[in-house]
């Protein structure tokens, strides 16, 4: 499956936005299937159950994991009740500047004999990883080199290693860990930075992301920038962590990658204060044809049951980015065109994706593999999933499962069949809703559609967002609600049907809407069928919104809020 990368229809230069509001200055060193059903339910409790995959996990190539089904929410955490995204968010890491050592040359007419200078270059990126100390950069010259790159040797606070590709490299990826035999320990690295690459078909490893992944790291300040990142077997990128090691990757900075067609999810997310940014995701898929071609004929799949229904192999699924953690930030990243196909698998016609219940962003929590995500901040993302094909099949942004607790989620701009899904049983609280447009398709009318379903979700706040074109439901609020504040949110369809009511407990409208929410108003975008959502002058979402000074202090454009009398509805500041 040669790469592709010509602009896919749909993206509508989303592309470019996105990476406008990113650093232009950064330096080079720098379910289970069935297990998700709940057939029989009412309409409703359907649309909280809605993929509500706990039984998929994180599987981390260091412990060699199995999926874990079932895994059990945790619940009764202490928490924090500020929003995530204060003045100690990842935003602000420093960065390296340079090279401070030597600089090495990786040719694919080397010699790993040679001394690895530009007139006389290395032939694999490995020889250069076996050698390079702090401060030291390679440039790896254009071409093709069938090697994954395992760095085991740590740069410095001031020198990173940097591995800068020139011009058009391919390569099978990079594991950033460094691994001891007796005792067998896989130990962090730290202080790399991994620049310009183009990473691709890695090798299939049941459930081994130090194989299968494009980028796995184990490590703080590690930089991840730039790459192409696309058709492999487990993931793009796989920051770990687990509840036993839940700080051993943190202040990673994952910025201005393309990950497409990789197996489970663009990235995922573990550890502690690591800033995702500017990066694009589109096509992850269910049924990679390297995990194909290897789980269709497993002894452990005796009836040659097709994917994605292997014994030894559930919850294979197609996601954008899952997150696990805390004090992440996911600013400016772009997340769409992950599909469905026919049923089934056709490659004849790229199809790898059955069943998936896709999401832009996941999270859930098992007791060994999956910490309980907290105090993360989600601002400035696009993402576009309108997809559904099925009851428990369709296009979320969040799908919020494990307890998860402070997330701030400002200033996006999402378009989805589903927006905040908080599961079944719930459990999320503390949840920061401020300031987003909130998008759906008119057309669609089965299986529930909605923007914002809060289930036993206590001392969440929701204001100054649009919902726009909702066809069912705009707010859902049941089971527990203590200290929820809905206010101050606009709705509007543009085919003329009336929005519908906010809704708590069984499902009994709010008569009447809260004092300043606005209902069936026109916020009049300035070219909607255009994608363009900023205010045109007159709208009434203009200083209609809730002063919100800490929690949204710039829009989605990183304008400045307020910008005349009051604050305005929506991401974007008139």
């Amino acid at each position: 499956m040669g790469y592709d990368s010509r602009p896919l229809k749909g993206r509508k230069r989303k592309r470019e936005a996105v990476m406008s509001r990113v650093s232009a200055d950064s330096p080079v060193c720098h379910e289970n299937p069935g297990s998700g059903r709940r057939a029989g339910l009412p309409a409703l409790i359907c649309l909280m159950a809605m993929g509500c995959s706990d039984t998929k996990t994180h599987a981390d190539a260091d412990e060699d994991v199995s999926i874990q089904e079932d895994a059990e929410v945790t619940a009764d955490r202490d928490v924090e009740t500020e929003a995530a995204g204060d003045a100690d968010a990842p935003a602000d890491l420093e960065e390296a500047e340079g090279p401070v050592g030597e600089t090495y040359y990786v040719s694919t007419t080397g010699d790993d004999a040679n001394p690895g200078t530009q007139e006389l270059p290395w032939k694999t990126i490995q020889k250069a990883a076996d050698t390079m100390v702090a401060g030291d950069l390679v440039i790896v010259l254009p071409g093709t080199y069938p090697e994954r790159v395992n760095v085991a040797v740590s740069g410095a606070e001031g020198a990173p290693i940097a591995y800068q590709a020139q011009g058009s490299v391919v390569m099978k990826g990079f594991s950033i860990r460094a691994i001891i035999s007796s005792p067998y320990q896989v130990l962090p690295v730290d202080y790399i930075t991994i620049r310009g690459f183009e990473i691709a078909h890695t090798d299939y490893d049941r459930w081994s992301t130090m194989t299968s992944a494009g980028v796995y790291i184990k490590g703080s300040h590690v930089i991840v920038e730039n790459n192409d990142i696309h058709d492999c077997t487990l993931y793009g990128i796989v920051l770990y962590g687990t509840p036993a090691e839940p700080a051993v990757t943190s202040n990673c900075i994952i910025r201005n990658n393309r990950l497409r067609r990789n197996e489970m999810a663009g990235i995922d997310v573990s550890g502690r204060d690591n800033l995702i940014e500017g990066n694009e995701v589109w096509e992850s898929v269910q049924c990679h044809p390297a995990l194909m071609a290897v789980e269709d004929t497993a002894d452990d799949n005796p009836d040659r049951l097709a994917c994605p229904f292997y014994p030894g192999v559930s919850g294979l699924d197609a996601d954008g980015m899952r997150f696990f953690g805390q004090g992440h930030v996911f600013r400016g990243n772009f997340v769409h065109d992950i599909h469905f196909g026919p049923t089934g698998i056709d490659p004849a016609i790229e199809d790898y994706n059955d069943n998936p219940h896709i999401d832009s962003f996941q999270t859930w929590s098992s007791a060994d593999y999956n910490e309980t995500a907290r105090d993360i901040l989600f601002e400035q993302n696009d993402c576009e999933l309108l997809e559904t094909q099925a009851e428990n099949e369709n296009g979320h942004i969040f799908m919020l499962g494990g307890g998860t607790s402070n997330l701030t989620i400002r200033n996006n701009i999402f378009k989805a069949y589903g927006g905040i899904n908080t599961g079944s049983t719930g459990g999320a609280h503390h949840l920061y809703v401020f300031n987003n447009l909130w998008i759906n398709d008119p057309s669609f009318s089965l299986f529930w559609p909605f923007a914002i379903g809060l289930q036993d979700a206590p001392h969440s706040i929701v204001k100054n967002n649009i919902f726009y074109d909702q066809p069912y439901h705009t707010i859902l609020a049941r089971g527990d609600t203590t200290g929820q504040e809905i206010d101050y949110n606009m709705a509007y369809n543009s085919d003329g049907s009336a929005p519908d009511c906010f809704r708590v407990g069984d499902w009994v409208c709010i008569d009447p809407l809260p004092a300043h929410d606005r209902w069936n108003v026109d916020p009049l975008f300035v070219d909607p069928g255009a994608g363009d959502y900023h205010l045109q002058p007159g709208s009434p979402a203009i200083d209609a919104g809730a002063a919100l000074p800490t929690e949204v202090p710039d829009d989605h454009d990183g304008n400045a809020r307020p910008n005349g009398a009051g604050y305005d509805i929506g991401p974007y500041e008139f």
